[in-house]
């Protein structure tokens, strides 16, 4: 890739595990807008398909899918991109994700192969994580719990507040 301004070729690779199939980390990782960005235009997820993403005002990109082999690679590369506040162009970036089946779930493999500012590297390191391993794990991660009692509604919230009674032993202070 040729050197824009003061730009640099840049990669970075993180992994993490998860306890999801292959198949359930893939569709949730192909459907953009549950983790990566504020707002996703296009259509469904697929080979050479196309799609626009934007975060915040200012940070808006033109997508389209390489490859695209289920439950196992997922990558686009940028065809166009504008982040206002910098004019951070990262046009012929490519977002990488690999997917292995592990004994107790999913590696998932994510590199970032396009350019940054010379000045911007250590910040390049900071952003992928978050992606993945703040946003992209802790969604796929997460759960809902429900639990229904025949209570009603007051017992069990006087239950609650009698935090001594049932959380800890050690319990000190006032609970209400």
């Amino acid at each position: 890739m040729t050197n824009k301004h003061n730009y640099k070729d840049a990669t970075y690779t993180v992994a993490i595990e998860v306890s999801k199939s292959p198949t359930d980390v893939f569709n949730f990782i192909t459907n953009l807008s549950q983790w990566w960005v504020e707002e996703f235009k296009g259509e469904k997820l697929k080979l050479n398909s196309e799609f626009e993403l934007k975060v915040g005002e200012g940070h808006h990109s033109k997508n389209k899918v390489l490859e695209f082999i289920p439950n196992k690679k997922f990558v686009w590369v940028t065809t166009e991109s504008l982040r206002t506040s910098d004019n951070f162009d990262w046009t012929g970036t490519k977002m990488i994700f690999e997917l292995l089946a592990i004994s107790n779930g999913t590696r998932i493999t994510f590199t970032y192969d396009g350019v940054v500012f010379e000045k911007d590297q250590d910040k390049l390191k900071e952003i992928c994580d978050y992606c993945i391993k703040d946003l992209l794990y802790n969604r796929l991660e997460s759960f809902t719990a429900t639990i229904e009692i025949a209570k009603s509604s007051n017992e069990v919230f006087n239950c609650l507040t009698e935090v001594a009674m049932w959380w800890s032993k050690d319990f000190e202070g006032s609970s209400s």
